[in-house]
C-alpha cells in the first residue's frame, strides 16, 4: 500500500479547498462589511447616548436631593429666610458642594426675598423688603468658608414675587394643597442673569416650623455640562450634544470653533439672551442632525437615522431626558469612516489571512485532532484555570506523546509551585501578573488608592503573657477574620507587620470606590474582631483590640526592591496618614478615624462623625479626621443625634465659642473624643488662643 507523506497530504488537501473557501470569504467578508457598520455604529451610538444620560442624572440629582434636604431643614427650622445667618449657614456648605447650583433665593407674599450665590471666590447674601417701599436691600459677603467678609446697603427693586420661578412654586402650591406635597417644578433653559450662561432652575413651597410658606429655587449652571459633552468623543470625529425640547445648545458638542471653556463662554455672551442651536455650532455634520432632532421631538421617542454631510455618511441618534416636566434631549452624532475605514483597509488581509488560518486550523483539527487536539486542551484549560489562580486539582492528562506527557507534569508542578507562592504574595497581585501575562519587575505608576492600616492595642503585653504557640494560635484566628472582611471588600493585604495589617483598596486592580469599599472594610473587621475580642473574653484569652486609620490619595503603586528580590507595595504620604489616623485613635477613643479624603470619596452612603482637625506628627497641615458610624440606614438616631451634637460643639470650637461648645458637651456622654474637647474648650475660655490660631490639634505621637 502507497504511503504518502504529512507534508504532501496536507500540500494537496490545502489547495484542493483553497479555492472555494476564498470565494466564500470574500463574499462573507463583503456582507460582513455592512453588518460591522450597523452593529459598530449602534453600540457607539446607545453607549454614548448612555454615558451622557448617567452624566445629566448625576448632575441633576445633588439639586434634587438638596431640595429635598432642605424642604425637612425648613421644617424643623435649620433655615429661615428671615435669619439670614442661620440660613447661610446651613445652605452654603449646599453651594459649596455642588458649583453646578450658582445659587438659592426665597421669597413669601410679603415681598420678603433671600438670596445666596456664588460671587467670584466669595459667595453673596442678599436680602430684600419688596413689600415696603424705599427700604434697601441689605448685602453680605461671605467667605467660602463661612467667614462674614463684609456688609452693604444699596437701592435694589428686586421683587421675588415677580420672577417666573416664584409662580411656578406658586402654582405647585395650589395644585398640590400643602408645601409638602408639592413637587419641584422646572423651569425652560434661560441664562443666568448674571454670568449669562446656560442655566436652569427648580422652585419648590417651603413651609416653616410655625407653618409659613415661602417660595425657593435653586438656579442652576449648565456650563459644567458643555465641559463634559465636548470632552466626549464617541469616535475619533464623533461629537455628542445636550438640547433643550425648543432645540437650543445646553451641552455643547466637540467642535474646533468653540474647543474652550473660554471660547465657548464668550459665543454663549455674544448671543445675550438664548442659547445657540445646532445651525450656529460651526460644525455642519452636527447641523445636518437637525432633521433627526426634528424627527424624534415629533416621535416623542428616540430616533437614528443615516444622512450625509460634507460627502460622508454619518449616523445619529437623539433621545429625551426627562427633567420632571421638563424634557431635554440627548444627541449623538458619529461619521462612518471612523470605524468603517479599518474595516476596508483589512478586508483583502482578511481575504488571506484568515483564509489560510481557517484552513490550516480545520486540516489539523480534522487530521491531528485525537493525536494533539484532545490533551492540548485539557492542558489549555488547566493553564486557564491556574492563571485565574484556581489551584485546585484537575482531570489528568493522559498521552502517548511524550512531550505531551512531560509538559502535564511540569504543569502539576507548576501548580503546586504557584499554591505555595500564592500564599506569602497577595493573590491579587499574583493574578494581576498572570493576567497580563509580564513578569514581575521594578516599577509602578502613580493612581488613586486608599489604605488600611490597623494594630493591635496593646499587644506587647499580651504576647509576653503568652507561649509561642498560644500567641501563635491566637493570631491565626484574629488574621483569618481581618482578612476575610478585606477580601470580602476588594482590598488586597499588602504586608502584615507583627500585629499589624497594611491593606489597599484600588491597587493592584483599580477601582473607582475604592474609598467605599475600605471604609466597608474596616466597618465589617471592626464587627468581626469585635466579636472575637468576645468570644476570646468567653474563653479566657486576652481580647485583641484593634484601632484602624483609613487615608484616600495618590500613591506609588507596584514592585519595589531590588531586581533579583521584589515586593508590592504602595508609597507616598497617604501611606503614613494612614498609620499616623490608626495611632490617633488610641487619643479619641475612637476604633476607626478616616481621613477628609476618604469620607468624601466614600460618599453619603455612611454616617459619619467629624472628630478633630488634627495635625498628625510629619505633616505641616490640618486634616479633618472623620469616625464611620456605619451605613446611614444601620446607625441608631441616638448616635446619629450624638454625632451631629459633638459636631455641632466642635464648630463653636473652631469659631472660638467655647462657652457655646461646652454648653452643647454637656449634655454628651463622656469618652475620650468628649473629654479632649471639652479640656480644650476649658483651657482657652480661661486663656483664649493667639488671633492666627487655627483649631488644629497637633499630635507629636504616632
Amino acid at each position: 500500500m502507497a504511503r504518502t507523506s504529512i507534508r504532501f497530504s496536507l500540500t494537496t488537501s490545502l489547495l484542493a479547498l483553497v479555492g472555494l473557501l476564498s470565494l466564500a470569504i470574500l463574499a462573507v467578508n463583503v456582507v460582513a462589511g455592512r453588518r460591522i457598520a450597523d452593529d459598530l455604529s449602534a453600540r457607539y451610538l446607545e453607549e454614548t447616548e448612555r454615558l451622557v444620560e448617567e452624566r445629566l442624572h448625576g448632575f441633576f440629582a445633588p439639586v434634587i436631593s438638596g431640595i429635598g434636604n432642605a424642604r425637612a431643614w425648613a421644617r424643623a427650622g435649620a433655615i429661615d429666610p428671615h435669619d439670614p445667618a442661620r440660613s447661610t449657614a446651613v445652605l452654603l456648605p449646599v453651594l459649596r458642594a455642588h458649583p453646578q447650583v450658582t445659587s438659592l433665593a426665597t421669597g413669601d407674599e410679603t415681598g420678603y426675598g433671600y438670596r445666596i450665590g456664588a460671587e467670584g471666590d466669595d459667595f453673596l447674601v442678599r436680602v430684600n423688603e419688596a413689600g415696603k417701599p424705599g427700604a434697601p436691600a441689605r448685602f453680605t459677603v461671605v467667605s467660602k468658608d463661612g467667614v462674614e467678609v463684609k456688609r452693604y446697603e444699596k437701592a435694589d427693586e428686586y421683587d421675588p414675587r415677580k420672577r417666573p420661578w416664584y409662580a411656578s412654586a406658586r402654582e405647585a402650591l395650589a395644585k398640590a394643597g400643602s408645601a409638602a406635597a408639592a413637587e419641584v417644578a422646572w423651569t425652560d433653559p434661560f441664562l443666568l442673569n448674571t454670568s449669562k450662561t446656560p442655566g436652569i432652575s427648580a422652585s419648590a413651597p417651603f413651609e416653616g416650623p410655625d407653618g409659613a410658606t415661602y417660595m425657593t429655587t435653586f438656579n442652576v449652571m449648565l456650563t459644567r455640562l458643555s465641559d463634559f459633552t465636548a470632552s466626549l468623543r464617541p469616535t475619533p470625529h464623533g461629537a455628542a450634544v445636550v438640547l433643550s425640547d425648543a432645540g437650543e445648545v445646553l451641552g455643547f458638542p466637540a467642535t474646533e470653533r468653540y474647543p474652550t471653556a473660554e471660547s465657548r463662554l464668550a459665543f454663549l455672551k455674544a448671543l445675550e439672551k438664548r442659547n445657540p442651536t445646532l445651525a450656529e455650532m460651526g460644525a455642519p455634520a452636527v447641523a445636518d442632525a437637525q432633521a433627526t432632532f426634528d424627527r424624534a421631538k415629533a416621535a416623542g421617542a428616540r430616533v437614528t437615522s443615516r444622512y450625509d454631510a460634507g460627502g460622508a455618511p454619518w449616523r445619529a441618534a437623539f433621545r429625551p431626558y426627562t427633567l420632571g416636566t421638563k424634557r431635554l434631549w440627548i444627541g449623538v452624532a458619529i461619521p462612518e469612516a471612523d470605524f468603517l475605514g479599518e474595516v476596508e483597509r483589512q478586508r483583502h488581509t482578511i481575504l488571506y489571512v484568515s483564509g489560510g488560518a481557517l484552513l490550516l486550523a480545520v486540516l489539523l483539527a480534522l487530521g491531528l485532532g485525537r493525536v494533539y487536539a484532545r490533551p492540548l486542551g485539557l492542558l489549555a484549560a488547566e493553564s486557564d484555570r491556574i492563571t485565574a489562580l484556581d489551584l485546585a486539582p484537575g482531570p489528568a492528562v493522559r498521552s502517548h506523546l511524550r512531550e505531551v506527557h512531560r509538559l502535564a507534569e511540569s504543569q502539576e508542578r507548576m501548580r503546586g509551585a504557584l499554591d505555595s507562592f500564592a500564599k506569602y504574595v497577595p493573590t491579587p497581585v499574583v493574578r494581576e501578573l498572570l493576567r497580563q501575562g509580564e513578569a514581575a519587575r521594578l516599577g509602578g505608576r502613580v493612581r488613586p488608592i486608599t489604605v488600611l492600616f490597623t494594630d493591635i492595642r496593646g499587644f506587647t503585653g499580651v504576647s509576653e503573657g503568652m507561649t509561642p504557640a498560644a500567641l501563635t494560635a491566637l493570631l491565626a484566628d484574629y488574621f483569618a477574620r481581618a482578612m476575610a472582611a478585606i477580601d470580602a471588600a476588594g482590598g488586597a493585604v499588602d504586608k502584615m507587620i507583627g500585629d499589624a495589617i497594611m491593606a489597599l483598596f484600588g491597587a493592584p486592580v483599580a477601582s473607582d470606590d475604592h474609598a467605599a469599599r475600605a471604609v466597608r472594610a474596616a466597618l465589617a473587621c471592626d464587627r468581626a474582631l469585635t466579636a472575637y475580642e468576645a468570644e476570646c473574653r468567653a474563653a479566657g484569652k486576652p481580647p485583641l483590640v484593634t484601632h484602624y486609620g483609613l487615608a484616600s490619595g495618590e500613591a506609588f503603586v507596584g514592585n519595589v526592591g531590588s531586581t533579583d528580590r521584589l515586593n508590592f507595595t504602595a508609597l507616598g504620604d497617604v501611606v503614613n496618614l494612614a498609620s499616623r489616623l490608626e495611632g490617633a485613635c488610641k487619643v479619641y477613643g475612637t476604633r476607626i478615624l478616616c481621613a477628609d479624603a476618604v469620607r468624601r470619596a466614600a460618599g453619603d452612603a455612611f454616617a459619619w462623625r467629624l472628630v478633630d482637625v488634627v495635625g498628625v506628627k510629619g505633616r505641616a497641615t490640618g486634616e479633618r479626621v472623620h469616625e464611620p458610624l456605619g451605613l446611614v440606614a444601620e446607625v441608631p438616631p441616638a448616635r446619629l443625634a450624638a454625632a451631629r451634637a459633638y459636631e455641632a460643639a466642635f464648630e463653636a470650637y473652631l469659631a472660638r465659642r467655647f462657652d457655646d461648645a461646652l454648653d452643647r458637651l454637656a449634655a454628651l456622654a463622656p469618652d475620650p473624643s468628649v473629654a479632649r474637647l471639652r479640656a480644650a474648650c476649658a483651657a482657652f475660655r480661661a486663656s483664649p488662643p493667639p488671633a492666627d490660631w487655627d483649631g488644629v490639634a497637633r499630635l507629636v505621637e504616632k
